[in-house]
């Protein structure tokens, strides 16, 4: 039964591995007070750790702001998940990635993604993001706002030619699959088809 209370000095030093390791040398709860942010962990780790706050085996966990991801590759719906475990542990949780990391997610859950980031959940910055799934061109256009990094994605086979030529020029950074639709055989005007090829690194 060790008494464990995190000091000032540790505020954002602690990663989640350390935390799960101190929880396992005492039966009682680790005071988590003047704990304001994790140093570099892995969803792993935060999953152990969320899991653990949750069933009491730490307190005064309420106050962590901002989380440091180390994963290089990330899985969008383990990402969720893990905001949303943080955000009902303490309110709006800030989740920061590795610059470069990649980001795999399904084309459904790229709202919810966005959305994350938005509300100050999330951050992206340069991180590559691969998609999952055909999505719209309004979609690839916020995800191409939203990072520096390359955007690997497919556009869907249902939009015009008219929309894909409003696809956001990039000068080459993106690898998007891109396939005029059959209905605009003969609707396509070169400047569109410049425009479109723009957006891509890949062939049209």
């Amino acid at each position: 039964d060790l008494t464990v209370v995190l000091g000032t000095g540790n505020a954002t030093s602690a990663t989640a591995a350390q935390l799960n390791t101190i929880k396992s040398a005492t039966a009682l709860a680790v005071d988590l007070t003047n704990v304001t942010a994790l140093a570099g962990s892995s969803l792993s780790d935060l999953g152990t750790l969320a899991t653990a706050i949750n069933a009491s085996q730490f307190s005064n966990a309420a106050g962590l702001t901002t989380i440091a991801l180390t994963d290089t590759t990330i899985d969008a719906t383990t990402l969720a998940s893990t905001i949303d475990s943080y955000d009902a542990i303490g309110g709006t949780t800030d989740m920061t990635l590795v610059s470069g990391a990649t980001i795999n997610v399904d084309a459904g859950e790229i709202t919810e993604m966005l959305a994350d980031e938005t509300a100050g959940r999330l951050t992206i910055s340069d991180q590559n993001i691969t998609v999952n799934g055909a999505i719209t061109v309004d979609n690839a256009n916020l995800l191409a706002a939203t990072t520096t990094g390359k955007l690997t994605a497919t556009i869907a086979t249902s939009e015009t030619v008219t929309e894909l030529a409003t696809l956001s020029a990039d000068g080459g950074t993106n690898d998007l699959t891109i396939a005029i639709r059959a209905a605009d055989a003969t609707a396509a005007t070169a400047a569109q088809l410049n425009t479109i090829n723009s957006a891509t690194a890949l062939s049209v």
